[in-house]
């Protein structure tokens, strides 16, 4: 969940790790972008993986274009489907 972000002045991307030493990353190959009644984003990633993975780590990356403009990340889930 994403409290104070703007498009204009902030990035949120997000990975898959996988593989040995959690060496191969895999860009989500969807992005959708929820407004809640309360102004905070609920940004989901979808990622489509060839194969089955039994092990993983998320790699998240933020950006600002200022240190006084920030934003909150507030919550984080993961859900995986076979």
């Amino acid at each position: 969940m994403l409290e104070h972000y703007d498009e204009v002045n902030h990035d949120l991307a997000c990975s898959i790790l996988t593989g040995s030493g959690y060496g191969t990353e895999t860009a989500a190959t969807a992005v959708t972008d929820e407004v809640q009644a309360d102004g905070s984003i609920r940004r989901v990633f979808t990622w489509t993986l060839g194969t089955a993975v039994t092990s993983w780590k998320r790699k998240t990356t933020y950006s600002t274009t200022s240190p006084l403009a920030i934003f909150l990340v507030s919550a984080a889930t993961s859900v995986s489907y076979p």
